[in-house]
């Protein structure tokens, strides 16, 4: 079996490393359908009582770890026997600490774990790596694989599988699946499932699989039905209430738009009332001052006429005593002294 493997990690690179596995012959050992960890820590001593090195990443299936077929192309590739860790470089600079670190691989049987392979890294900056690397003739700088050679097989358990669902057209045989397994036969309709196997033999009846549903079930499916509708139901019940209110406001901000012109249509009406007061007054002194100057006009007549009358009888006597032949009076033209008398 090769030595305990190692790899160099550069700060600038993305922590990224294989460990392929192969059988005594050279060919890939398969390791699938079973489950690992690769817990990276600190390669750190401590004396006294137990106490765990808390771990700094758990890469897993689900995150940083793979199992994929040889990554150089050579061999089987149906079959998957290289573990590929990888860890970003963002984490790797801000958690991991310079030096050594452990990242050992575990295999997880019925939630135990137990060492399947112990790694080390050395994760460094570039120039304590170059010295590194010169030290230790025969090591490739940057290859990212090592080998493990095992003669048989991989040290380890293997867990049982658990139970699983198979299907085909028709009854299962005798043969098929395994004790825990449930069938299901997609020839028939509605489709029918068997199982679970037991003692190595399938149920030889099988039960329909429908949409049916129990009555519990079909109660609470109704309550959610009906739950639904309700939310449905009070949801345009405010959605009605906000348009009403909104179109209140909109119905109140027109009466307060048509008040404000009513308004202004009153205070303009008002000033015009006081323009059309103020005319009339004027108007009113303008027919009085009209009316007086008539009357003064009538008066200053009639005393005219009262003269010229008072005029003319007095010429007629002074005519009458001075024995004139002919009289010409103008009472009603032109009273004046040049057409008192026509002789």
């Amino acid at each position: 079996m090769a030595g305990l493997p190692q790899f160099l990690i550069s700060t600038q690179t993305d922590p990224y490393w294989e460990i392929p596995f192969f059988d005594a012959a050279g060919n890939p050992l398969s390791v699938e359908g079973r489950v690992f960890e690769a817990w990276i820590a600190p390669a750190t001593s401590k004396s006294g009582v137990g106490e765990p090195v808390a771990p700094i990443k758990v890469l897993t299936f689900q995150d940083g770890l793979s199992l994929v077929p040889p990554t150089d192309g050579s061999g089987d590739q149906t079959v998957k026997n290289t573990f590929v860790h990888q860890v970003s470089r963002a984490f790797a600079q801000a958690n991991f600490p310079r030096g050594e670190l452990t990242a050992d691989i575990l295999e997880v049987v019925n939630g135990a774990r137990r060492l399947l392979v112990p790694v080390r890294l050395r994760y460094d900056d570039p120039a304590a790596i170059r010295d590194f690397v010169a030290d230790r003739a025969g090591v490739t700088f940057g290859a990212g694989r090592q080998p493990i050679v095992t003669p048989v097989a991989v040290a380890g358990q293997a867990g049982r599988r658990g139970s699983g669902f198979l299907s085909g057209e028709g009854p299962p045989s005798a043969a098929d699946g395994e004790d825990g397994d449930y069938w299901i036969d997609t020839a028939a309709d509605p489709r029918a499932l068997y199982g679970p196997k037991s003692g190595g033999e399938w149920p030889a009846e099988s039960e329909p699989i429908t949409s049916k549903l129990t009555p519990e079930l079909q109660a609470l499916r109704d309550a959610a039905v009906e739950a639904s509708a309700g939310a449905t139901a009070g949801a345009q019940a405010v959605a009605t209430d906000r348009q009403a209110v909104t179109a209140d406001r909109q119905a109140v901000d027109l009466g307060a738009t048509q008040v404000e012109s009513a308004r202004q249509s009153v205070v303009a009406a008002q000033a015009q009332v006081s323009q059309d007061a103020a005319a009339s007054a004027a108007a009113r002194e303008a027919a009085d001052r009209a009316k007086n100057e008539a009357l003064q006009a009538q008066a200053a007549a009639d005393a005219q006429r009262v003269a010229a009358q008072f005029a003319a009888g007095d010429a007629r006597q002074y005519a009458a005593l001075i024995g004139a032949a002919a009289l010409d009076f103008n009472f009603e033209t032109d009273p004046s002294a040049q057409n008192d008398w026509n002789s």
